[in-house]
């Protein structure tokens, strides 16, 4: 394990799949973290429509000093935008979770 690779003790722990960090044009940060959404056995089951809600997305806005603000969408639906040649979600399953407060901790433990 890297240095500094925090892991859950949850049994639902996934690997990040996707993580882009940008610097913007006033020195703060976009990070945006996607992994594969914990599916249960009901949803498996009765293929229930939430199936097509399998990735888990947080974005973060980091100021300059390192701290910031974000959402946590714990379901979403990805879609290819053609004209900016990106991912953009396009639905969501639940209403994302606002994350206040965040700081980045670059101190070694």
């Amino acid at each position: 394990m890297a240095p500094n690779t925090r892991t859950s003790d949850t049994p639902a722990t996934y690997p990040i799949q996707y993580a882009r960090l940008t610097e913007l044009d006033d020195g703060s940060y976009r990070l945006i973290l996607a992994t594969d959404r914990n599916i249960d056995m009901y949803e498996a089951a009765y293929r229930t429509t939430t199936l097509d809600y399998d990735v888990a997305i947080a974005e973060l806005q980091i100021d300059a000093d390192m701290t910031g603000s974000g959402a946590l969408a714990p379901g979403v639906m990805l879609d290819w935008d053609e004209a900016s040649n990106t991912v953009t979600i396009e639905n969501y399953a639940v209403q994302p979770v606002k994350l206040n407060n965040v700081r980045v901790n670059l101190e070694d433990e």
